[in-house]
């Protein structure tokens, strides 16, 4: 994935950069992404494309999981909403008095500046 998006760009010497450099990159990418599955990276990735109107730079692992996570949240928030929750009838409101009561009952006493 790393070596697709940065053939990509090759703006930082991909091509050119020694093999032990490549590899901690490569684990660093896949420390940080593995927890996603293929195709959401695949999918952050071509959002930062998109959103960069061909301007981006350079890539890195947190930038494709920010994406990753933006993408979850849209998805997220385009699933249907359940109902809401019928009221609790046995629950009130507690009255400033019966909240003094309370309130004393446990041994709280509030401090006053003045």
């Amino acid at each position: 994935m790393l070596d697709v998006a940065s053939a990509k760009i090759d703006r930082f010497g991909w091509g050119n950069m020694d093999a032990g450099i490549k590899d901690a990159l490569r684990r660093d990418w896949v420390s940080r992404l593995e927890k996603y599955e293929l195709q959401e990276v695949k999918a952050g990735i071509d959002r930062l494309f998109h959103e960069a109107h061909g301007q981006l730079r350079s890539v890195n692992e947190h930038q494709v999981e920010a994406a990753i996570l933006a993408n979850r949240s849209e998805e997220f928030a385009r699933l249907p909403k359940g109902p809401e929750p019928a009221p609790d009838p046995n629950r009130r409101r507690v009255t400033a008095e019966e909240a003094t009561e309370i309130l004393a009952a446990v041994g709280f006493s509030p401090k006053r500046f003045g």
